[in-house]
């Protein structure tokens, strides 16, 4: 019998890894697709492990500033303006430390704000047809 080939493992990045692309990102020393491309690697991929909450969080955050705004203009223009991706990056710290007082309760507060905005969505929805 052959040897049983187990698949790669990545070991996922820090937050302090993640914080230090956004960092790069804001201060323009990384591009917005530099920091998509770096958190690729980890985003969608079944063999990453990434262990932390935060630190998938904070790799989506990084993977979708890359998103351009469709427009007929021949401007680029992305969903998230430079403002926001520095908002965003101290919103995420705030977030990390409210995670590691209380992981659970972080947690359902965060899906008790998604099914709500989900319903209100429907809701919109709903009235527009």
């Amino acid at each position: 019998m052959g040897l049983l080939m187990l698949p790669e493992f990545r070991t996922g990045p820090t937050r302090a890894d993640v914080e230090a692309q956004w960092r790069a990102l804001i201060e323009g020393r990384l591009s917005r697709q530099d920091v998509h491309v770096w958190a690729a690697q980890w985003v969608g991929v079944p063999e990453a492990r990434v262990v932390d909450p935060m630190v998938e969080n904070g790799l989506l955050h990084l993977h979708g500033f890359s998103m351009e705004s469709p427009s007929a203009g021949a401007a680029k223009t992305y969903m998230h303006p430079d403002d926001a991706v520095t908002a965003a990056l101290e919103r995420w710290r705030r977030d990390c430390v409210r995670f590691d007082q209380d992981p659970v309760g972080f947690l359902s507060e965060r899906r008790a704000a998604a099914r709500a905005y989900a319903a209100r969505e429907a809701r919109e929805e709903s009235e527009r047809d």
